[in-house]
């Protein structure tokens, strides 16, 4: 039978330098490439579920304080594509927050990575031409072997026109049951 394996090799050398021989060790990596085709599917799929969901997807680095935002992600707070080169931070984030909702959405956040609730607010963002979204997010906390807190996951989907058409009902119900 054949394999794939990763394979090291070492000289043996005696007390003068000289080679003695060589030492090597072949490790079969077929389940560690079977294993890494599998996450890729499953990334991949992901990524399209995110897509047509229009699910923001992102990801902050507690320990760096670095932000990875999906494409989706860039739309909802009207932020360049050309920003992720330059690299995202947490204040990115917080410049977008409506500067009413920031004090809570961040006590949400900072009880989340402390382990005392669920991340899930409902906040709103201006965008860079003052307009307002309503987001609703969602996120879950990373650990180290330590069980200390290292990465934040999460999503955010725009709730703007939900909240809109939920607006006009409301107001059509108080119209009819005003006549």
């Amino acid at each position: 039978s054949e394999c794939q394996v990763s394979l090291s090799v070492t000289a043996m050398r005696n007390d003068n330098g000289n080679i003695l021989g060589y030492l090597g060790i072949a490790v079969n990596i077929d389940l560690m490439l079977k294993q890494q085709d599998q996450l890729i599917a499953a990334s991949n799929q992901l990524t399209k579920a995110a897509e047509v969901a229009e699910l923001g997807v992102w990801a902050w680095d507690l320990v760096t304080n670095k932000l990875e935002w999906n494409d989706q992600m860039f739309a909802i707070y009207d932020y360049p594509l050309s920003l992720r080169e330059q690299g995202l931070t947490y204040q990115h984030w917080v410049d977008r927050v409506h500067k009413d909702d920031i004090a809570t959405a961040e006590a949400k956040l900072k009880a989340a990575v402390e382990g005392q609730q669920v991340y899930d607010p409902i906040f709103r963002v201006t965008t860079s031409t003052g307009a307002v979204r309503f987001v609703q997010a969602g996120a879950q906390i990373s650990h180290d072997k330590f069980g200390r807190p290292i990465k934040v996951v999460g999503i955010n989907r725009d709730i703007t026109a939900q909240r809109a058409l939920e607006q006009t009902l409301r107001y059509a119900k108080e119209q009819a049951d005003a006549a």
